[in-house]
């Protein structure tokens, strides 16, 4: 059964990247640039995984994962932030924040493949 992923970043790279990591796997992607939009999608599309970069215009991914987390038709949606962050502080912010993972960039696709294939 095909899955739902949102993807969530604001650069197009990084969301093509994002998007080779999951295809061929029959799933429906959905693109978001920033947190706002994010939320909005999460609301209407109801996605079975997130993968939010944290640094986002407009809202971070941090805020965007705790107003998705408050949904309660989204509490068991698997939320990944990934970032270019290496700090152990924003791994526990996003912990907190709601999020199942936390992927570091740069990042090999047969990995980020692995891990949000575990999530879903």
């Amino acid at each position: 059964m095909a899955k739902k992923i949102l993807i969530v970043d604001d650069e197009e790279t990084s969301r093509r990247i994002l998007a080779l990591a999951l295809e061929g796997q029959d799933n429906r992607l959905i693109f978001a640039k920033d947190g706002l939009e994010a939320v909005d999608l999460a609301l209407r599309e109801h996605p079975d995984l997130i993968v939010m970069d944290i640094d986002l215009p407009k809202m971070n991914g941090y805020e965007a994962a705790r107003r998705i987390r408050e949904t309660p038709g989204l509490r068991r949606t698997k939320i990944a932030a990934v970032t270019a962050r290496t700090v152990q502080y924003s791994e526990e912010m996003a912990r907190q924040a709601g999020c199942d993972d936390f992927i570091t960039k740069p990042y090999r696709l047969a990995a980020i493949r692995e891990r949000l294939a575990r999530l879903l």
